[in-house]
């Protein structure tokens, strides 16, 4: 057959797997959306932002966060390329949101003045377009996995939480690593000096 690594995943174990991790992942998404609105009610006592640019920061902070759940919603269903070995599926995805949200943002920045309100578009119709990517390669790689609601399954969260908990250490020390340096710059410095040192990085 086409994609030969559909059988791994042809039992029910695998469905609860998929159900149950996809069913936390959208439950801490929200979650987590929900307290990034909040926090960015506080955005301008916690970061230096220029005057006049307090609510269009606040918008893009919470655009920037919406896109960054989505992708964690779409690491479900990125499993199915890890399994098949098909990392040129993922090269693909990876390269056209490249070109999507760069594509947006010059088209926006030619069509109106150039503002953070742009990017606050540009960013989340790019991480829509990679979980809509994930989500039709998925079915394509392993038709068998399917989204049900009856296949969330409690018990399988110890296994989850054993396999991914070192995943996500190593993913907040990752955005700690190439954040971390802008916020201090940020709050210390003042936003004219992250502004200069941000397009460095």
């Amino acid at each position: 057959t086409l994609f030969p690594y559909t059988t791994l995943f042809r039992s029910e174990a695998a469905n609860r797997h998929f159900n149950t991790f996809l069913g936390i992942a959208v439950g801490v998404a929200t979650i987590l959306l929900l307290l990034a609105s909040g926090f960015s009610y506080f955005l301008p006592k916690f970061f230096n932002i220029p005057n006049g640019q307090e609510h269009a920061a606040q918008i893009l902070f919470l655009s920037v966060t919406a896109s960054f759940l989505l992708s964690t919603v779409a690491n479900t269903f990125q499993s199915a390329i890890w399994v098949s070995n098909r990392f040129e599926i993922r090269s693909l995805i990876e390269s056209g949101a490249l070109l999507i949200r760069a594509g947006l943002v010059v088209l926006l920045f030619h069509l109106w003045k150039p503002s953070l309100w742009q990017l606050s578009i540009a960013i989340p119709l790019t991480a829509l377009y990679t979980l809509g990517a994930d989500v039709l390669a998925c079915t394509r790689l392993v038709p068998s996995l399917r989204i049900r609601l009856s296949d969330f399954d409690m018990q399988v969260l110890p296994s989850l939480w054993r396999t991914s908990r070192w995943v996500l250490v190593g993913q907040i020390g990752g955005v700690l690593l190439v954040n971390l340096d802008l916020i201090l710059a940020n709050t210390l410095l003042g936003s004219f000096a992250a502004g200069q040192y941000a397009p460095l990085i």
